[in-house]
């Protein structure tokens, strides 16, 4: 239901996929991936790493926002087992940490210190005026991201496809010490 340029483009992407699907009698598997785990994640995941590795990331209030995660190792497996269906699929690992316990997570895994915490009110407010500064970081975009939920159903994937996934705070711990 998103309307930034990004969400149009990806429903339409959705669209034009599922109408090639249905005009070359194809199945057609859609699945929309949270924040993907790996042990190089791509997005926000990956710049949130490599924030905390160089001691440049500054979390939010209590970091409550709470996010849908879903293992990329879980992935193929799930594609493999269900050529046969079509559809459109959320996947997560249903556990839909906060993004405290997501830092706290990458900090103790890699040895590094906890990040600081600013209070939400003075982060939304450097955020209105890193608008004007062409090279800061904290933008109302990030700002947005980082305070609010994120999260998503992934029941019809677990009832339709028998996705039953990897504990994605777990797997990140995992990468981390690797």
């Amino acid at each position: 239901n998103g309307n930034s340029s990004y969400a149009l483009s990806k429903i339409l992407a959705e669209e034009y996929v599922k109408s090639w699907g249905e005009a070359h009698n194809t199945n057609i598997l859609i699945l929309r991936l949270p924040l993907v785990v790996g042990a190089n994640p791509p997005g926000n995941l990956g710049k949130m790493i490599s924030a905390i590795t160089r001691g440049r990331f500054l979390l939010i209030g209590d970091g409550e926002a709470r996010k849908s995660m879903v293992c990329a190792t879980d992935l193929p497996e799930l594609i493999l087992r269900n050529t046969d269906k079509s559809g459109t699929f959320n996947l997560t690992d249903g556990i839909h940490p906060t993004l405290g316990q997501v830092e706290l997570t990458i900090a103790e895994a890699g040895g590094y210190k906890r990040s600081p915490r600013i209070p939400a009110w003075f982060a939304n407010y450097i955020s209105i005026v890193g608008e004007f500064l062409p090279s800061f970081p904290l933008k109302r975009e990030v700002f947005k991201k980082m305070t609010m939920d994120l999260t998503f159903d992934d029941q019809k994937a677990r009832t339709e496809l028998g996705w039953n996934p990897s504990k994605s705070l777990t797997k990140l711990r995992e990468y981390r010490t690797q």
